[in-house]
């Protein structure tokens, strides 16, 4: 079941950020490419939507030292890489997904209605998937946008490989 949004879902993604993903989260997900290991966020971006700004989520932040950055409502252009990477998630994954392209014709008439009756995958199944798709193939593929920035041929996983080379990477804060 989906669940409305809620502070409890910021929080509970904040934390898949931090939580370390060793062998065992590999092995879980069936990934060839290990999750790159949790660092400190300096900077997040979030949308203007309520539960990013009630007072656990703020609370949160502020105990970790995190800026919050809230681009204007209703202008995507104010956060284009997240945008990008939805964007690439949907044709990457969910557009190849069985199922999935019905929802995009704008002649079915009630595609939420018919995706609830078929329901091809569960919340835990898609999660699965799409993880599996962020570290085997998202984190794998060049980056025309990398490549001017780092080298040829450039992968989000080697842009952070040669960060990783010159910037100082805070751990993550500790769960205790």
């Amino acid at each position: 079941c989906i669940e409305k949004p809620s502070q409890d879902f910021v929080l509970s993604a904040l934390e898949f950020c931090f939580s370390p993903k060793g062998d065992a989260f590999s092995e879980q997900y069936g990934l060839s490419h290990p999750w790159l290991a949790p660092a400190a966020i300096e900077t997040i971006v979030l949308d203007n939507a309520q539960e990013h700004h009630g007072g656990l989520v703020l609370n949160a932040l502020r105990y970790l030292h995190t800026t919050i950055d809230y681009p204007m409502a209703g202008k995507p252009q104010a956060k284009p890489f997240i945008e990008r990477f939805f964007g690439t998630l949907k044709l990457g994954l969910i557009n190849t997904l069985p199922g999935s392209t019905k929802s995009q014709s704008k002649l079915e008439r009630d595609p939420i209605g018919r995706a609830m009756k078929e329901r091809l995958y569960t919340i835990t199944e898609l999660e699965g998937l799409i993880i599996k798709w962020v570290a085997d193939v998202y984190m794998q593929t060049p980056l025309q946008r990398l490549e001017y920035r780092f080298e040829p041929g450039c992968s989000p996983s080697r842009a952070m490989a040669l960060l990783k080379k010159t910037c100082l990477i805070l751990p993550p804060p500790d769960p205790e």
